[in-house]
């Protein structure tokens, strides 16, 4: 499915999934070649968010 789907939309599936986490057009780009190439890739997201007992 996602072959089929980059066949109309010129991307590759790891550039489309890598589009959810608003990453400049050269960060993606960047990502994208990383992954295309083996490596692992980890996005952390930092909380603000303050806990409370």
């Amino acid at each position: 499915m996602d072959r089929f789907k980059s066949w109309f939309t010129g991307e590759t599936a790891v550039t489309e999934g890598l589009k959810r986490y608003n990453l400049t057009e050269g960060q993606t780009a960047y990502y994208a070649h990383l992954v295309e190439q083996g490596v692992i890739v980890l996005f952390a997201q930092h909380s603000t968010r303050r806990m409370t007992a």
